[in-house]
Parts: C-alpha cells; structure tokens; sequence
C-alpha cells in the first residue's frame, strides 16, 4: 500500500472477457478484504473488461489497480458495445489516489493517457473497420457527442508512407506499422498541442 504495509492483490478471470483484483492487507492485526463485497458474496468493484493486471503505474512502489469507467453515451449500450477508460487507482489503507485514466485498445496495440481536462468531459467513437479511435467532446444537456477533438489510427508502414498530409503526428512506427494522431480542435479549453499527444502515448 502507499502507507508502506504489505498487500496480497490478486487477479483473476471473472470470464472470458473480463478480470478482478481482489487486495488483502492487514489492520491492526485483521485481515481485512478490500474489494471483496459480502453482501453478494463475490468481488465487482474492480471488474474490466480487458486483460489488464495490477502494476506499479507511476513507479512508487505501490501498486495501482485497475477500474473500469464507462465512457458517457455508452450506458445503454448491449454490454459487448461499450466502451471503457481505465483508472489506475492505488491505495493507502483508508483511499484511493487516481493514478492513471487511460484509453487500452488493445486491437490496435497501444494505450493513450487522457489529459486531465478531458475527464468527465470526452467520450470515444471507435471505427474497428480503419482502426480508428476519435476522441470528442460530450454534452450531457444534448446527451450525445459532439466536437472532435482528436483521431489517432493505426496504419500499415506502406500505406502510412504513401500519405501526402503533413497534419498528422507520427506517433509511433514499426517495421509494418504506423499509429498517427490528428489533433481536430486546436483551440479552446479542451485543445491539446502536438507536444501533449505525443506525450500521452
């Protein structure tokens, strides 16, 4: 824990598409079951929908564990149709700390950190057919999605290389792939510059 005692976190499968952590500490010599709720007799608070395990995200040598958020517009959604950010959250034996809110996609093999101004306030269209993520700007009045903000794709190497567009930031490269950013709004409150998309890869 971040108040330096010793924990037991546990993760496991709760199905084929989703995991658990369960956290066991010790308090004043009890053994005490952080997540585990004995009301319904199993654990859900910390169950997501990807393969993530806990880790020490921020290197303090506590480790954080990962919580599903649902993205805004995606509450009525069939549960295989919604879509999730991950927060990273650690421990100190009385509360969490968000370490990380994050955007895994792991169909196209990378995460992207979500800029502390975005919280609560953007949601993400996903475009599986040409790998794209768009990042927009929510409105709980209207309850739908509204300006973009930014798009990042994964492309192929020569399909990438053949492009004549010099708004796109590289964000990354392989030997057969490119993932590439376009920031669509670059102004107001919620614009992030080429610098901060880069850094939030």
């Amino acid at each position: 824990l971040t108040d330096g005692r010793p924990a037991l976190f546990i993760d496991s499968a709760k199905s084929a598409a989703s995991m658990i952590t369960d956290m066991v500490y010790f308090d004043k010599g009890k053994p005490i079951s952080r997540y585990y709720d004995v009301d319904i007799g199993e654990t859900q608070s910390t169950m997501r929908f990807n393969t993530l395990l806990c880790t020490d995200i921020d290197g303090d040598g506590a480790m954080d564990v990962p919580f599903a958020q649902l993205l805004p517009g995606y509450d009525s959604m069939n549960s295989d149709e919604r879509l999730y950010l991950t927060m990273g959250r650690n421990f100190d034996g009385t509360n969490h700390k968000d370490v990380l809110l994050a955007d895994f996609n792991y169909d196209d093999g990378y995460y992207f950190a979500i800029p502390d101004g975005w919280r609560d306030n953007v949601t993400l269209i996903y475009d599986k057919d040409t790998s794209m993520h768009s990042y927009r700007l929510w409105s709980y009045e209207q309850g739908a999605a509204q300006s973009e903000l930014l798009r990042i794709r994964r492309y192929s190497a020569a399909e990438y290389d053949e492009l004549d567009d010099d708004q796109r930031i590289e964000l990354m490269r392989n030997d057969t792939q490119v993932w590439a950013a376009r920031i669509i709004m670059t102004e107001g409150d919620y614009a992030i510059d080429k610098e901060e998309a880069v850094d939030c890869f």
